[in-house]
C-alpha cells in the first residue's frame, strides 16, 4: 500500500515537475514576443522622431525664406518713392510705412 502512494506521490511529482517545464517553455516564448514588439515599438518610435525632426527642420527652412521675403518686401515698401503714385497709393504705402516701422519697436 505504500508503494502504492509512493508510486502515486512519484506520477505526481512528474507530472507537477512536466506542467512547470511546460509553463516555464511558455513564459519563455511570451517573453521573446514581448522583446520583439518593444524591439519593433521602438524602431517605430525612432522612425516617427527622425520623420518629425526633418519636418521641423523643412518649417524651420521655410520659414527662415519667408522672413528673408517679408524683409525685402519691407524694405522695398521702405525705400520706395512715392511721388510719382496717386494720392490713394501714398496714403497706401504710408500706412504700410507706419505698420513697418511700429513693427520694428
Amino acid at each position: 500500500m505504500t508503494s502504492s502512494f509512493a508510486g502515486i506521490l512519484t506520477k505526481i511529482k512528474e507530472d507537477h515537475k512536466k506542467n512547470s517545464e511546460k509553463k516555464i517553455k511558455i513564459l519563455e516564448k511570451a517573453y521573446v514576443q514581448e522583446e520583439q514588439r518593444l524591439r519593433h515599438e521602438e524602431q517605430r518610435l525612432f522612425q516617427k522622431e527622425q520623420r518629425l525632426f526633418h519636418e521641423k527642420e523643412r518649417l524651420a527652412m521655410k520659414n527662415e525664406i519667408f522672413r528673408a521675403e517679408q524683409l525685402k518686401e519691407e524694405k522695398r515698401i521702405m525705400l520706395m518713392n512715392s511721388s510719382g503714385l496717386s494720392p490713394m497709393q501714398q496714403q497706401y504705402y504710408d500706412c504700410r510705412r507706419l505698420e513697418i516701422l511700429e513693427k520694428g519697436k
